[in-house]
């Protein structure tokens, strides 16, 4: 849930979706020191930071965001449905522009709860095919990132005038 997150909500959702069963993973970043990480216990499976996360996100079943920008481009290219916590205006407005494509459910920061965030779960998971092919169909419509090729090639330019 990204280094802009609450930890208050951050711990809120982690136990509320463990308490139904999810096999929860998480990227904790800055909101936890390494010491409150360990203390969640084992069956959660957490890690500070990871070198990809776009890999991550394609192989988990649900995504809970808070909706930064690069976040949302990262879900966005995934594939995947997600569940958005928007802890400022411009996350709200991020995951309103990728929920308007029907690949997920928001869930207010100012009236959250477990229940709030469990119903949201439970309602792309039971309509999780619908869910999950809008997702796809939205990755699909991107254009595919050739940042790394770009940047490559220019590389070998700037080489070639020297």
């Amino acid at each position: 849930m990204g280094s802009s997150g609450c930890k208050e909500i951050f711990l809120r959702v982690v136990e509320a979706l463990r308490g139904e069963g999810y096999n929860v993973a998480a990227l904790y970043t800055s909101i936890l020191s390494e010491e409150e990480a360990r203390e969640l216990g084992d069956e959660v499976f957490l890690v500070k930071w990871v070198p990809n996360v776009s890999e991550v996100y394609r192989v988990a079943d649900l995504l809970v965001i808070h909706g930064g920008e690069n976040t949302v481009h990262a879900v966005a290219y995934s594939g995947r449905p997600a569940v958005g916590i928007p802890m400022q205006f411009e996350q709200q407005f991020n995951l309103e522009a990728l929920f308007r494509h029907g690949v997920g459910i928001m869930v207010s920061r100012k009236y959250f709860s477990e229940d709030k965030l469990v119903k949201a779960v439970r309602a792309i998971f039971n309509n999780y095919e619908k869910y999950l092919k809008n997702a796809r169909m939205l990755a699909e419509r991107l254009p595919k990132p050739e940042g790394e090729k770009r940047g490559a090639k220019r590389l070998y330019e700037i080489l070639l005038e020297e």
